[in-house]
């Protein structure tokens, strides 16, 4: 009797394509499935020798930037673009951080699964219990995924103020706004991730203030509390009628 979309995106494809009728569908507050506890994300919460100790033990060279990707590594999430892109641009003193698992039927292809091994400009960490660090460190979040709900990295970067460089799909859409709150480029498009990739890394400040400004977002609207709030209330409404 009631569907609650994640998204903004997805609430306008059910409309689009008639999967149910309009009546049943409600989106809580503007999006999300749980909200992000922004006491665990955020910056505040982050120390100094947490961040060399990660340098330390994933071989990070000192001095570099980072660009990090966080999520599963397979194909729809846009790997073998992102490793191409990264590739072909060559930044000196600049390392790509994958921190994700492989699945098993990943569908990379050869020449990206060789590029993570023996590329010393990326670093392949498989699983980390402090997500939060890893995004405190990075100068850039990349997120090239092909699908999304509503993505809650997207949401945790906002919360740790990491700037984010994004594909132009649903989901993403509704939480990154080009040049606004980040960079987004046509999906599937290595040479618009590219173009993208190299606006950032010659306008630092601008990303920086797009950065801020979602921080604002994410907690004004975001918040696990608020949203866990607005469901309750919800369903409150639902067994009073």
């Amino acid at each position: 009797s009631q569907v609650w979309p994640n998204s903004p995106s997805l609430l306008n494809f059910i409309n689009k394509n008639k999967l149910t009728q309009s009546h049943k569908l409600k989106m809580i507050s503007k999006g999300s499935s749980n909200g992000i506890d922004l006491k665990k994300f955020s910056p505040e919460n982050v120390s100094k020798s947490s961040l060399e100790e990660i340098k330390k033990n994933h071989s990070l060279t000192p001095g570099c930037t980072y660009s990090l990707f966080v999520g599963r590594l397979v194909k729809d999430k846009g790997i073998d673009i992102l490793i191409r892109a990264f590739q072909s641009m060559k930044i000196k003193e600049h390392q790509l951080v994958l921190l994700g698992s492989f699945e098993k039927d990943h569908d990379l292809l050869p020449e990206t699964l060789e590029a993570i091994q023996k590329n010393n400009s990326i670093i392949h960490i498989e699983w980390a219990k402090n997500v939060k660090d890893y995004m405190a460190l990075a100068d850039l979040l990349i997120h090239p995924s092909f699908r999304e709900g509503f993505p809650n990295v997207l949401l945790q970067a906002g919360a740790m103020r990491t700037p984010i460089i994004c594909s132009a799909i649903p989901g993403n859409i509704d939480i990154i706004k080009h040049k606004h709150t980040g960079l987004v480029y046509e999906s599937l498009s290595e040479i618009e991730l590219v173009k993208q990739l190299s606006w950032a890394f010659l306008n630092w400040d601008k990303m920086t203030e797009y950065a801020d400004k979602l921080y604002n977002i994410v907690h004004e609207n975001y918040g696990r509390n608020k949203i866990h709030s607005t469901i309750l209330q919800n369903y409150n409404r639902l067994i009073y009628e």
